[in-house]
């Protein structure tokens, strides 16, 4: 189905309506990125960050539908575009990743206290519930 994008309608709320459009990345690329990222920047802590002093700080300003995945799989389905509970554009999430292992904590800082745990195999690309 191709239908219109409607004002103020994210990319990932249109997939949701079951639309295809070619200039869309479909559901699962956009997964398969936001995952790619994801495991990119485990590789970057448990490689890069213990040999610096400093530590690393990135804030997503825009294109918050391509960390869905992520916090919805952190945040057990609360915040996801899907319910239109995403991430905002500015809006900051501290990630706090393991520099030998693959738990994640996150802090969604605008939000109060939500914050979460998560492991994530970033070889397989998969996520669990930390224990």
């Amino acid at each position: 189905v191709h239908a219109e994008l409607e004002e103020g309608m994210t990319d990932l709320q249109y997939l949701m309506k079951g639309n295809v459009h070619p200039q869309i990345e479909s559901i699962e690329e956009l997964n398969k990125r936001s995952r790619d990222q994801l495991s990119y920047l485990f590789r970057i802590a448990h490689l890069i960050q213990p040999k610096l002093t400093k530590r690393i700080v990135i804030v997503e300003v825009e294109h918050g539908e391509s960390l869905d995945d992520f916090t919805e799989q952190v945040s057990g389905g609360k915040h996801t575009e899907k319910i239109l509970t995403g991430v905002k554009r500015g809006e900051v999430l501290e990630l706090d990743i393991s520099t030998k292992g693959d738990e994640l904590k996150v802090n969604f800082l605008d939000r109060g206290d939500d914050s979460y745990t998560l492991k994530y195999d970033h070889v397989k690309r998969v996520f669990s519930t930390a224990q």
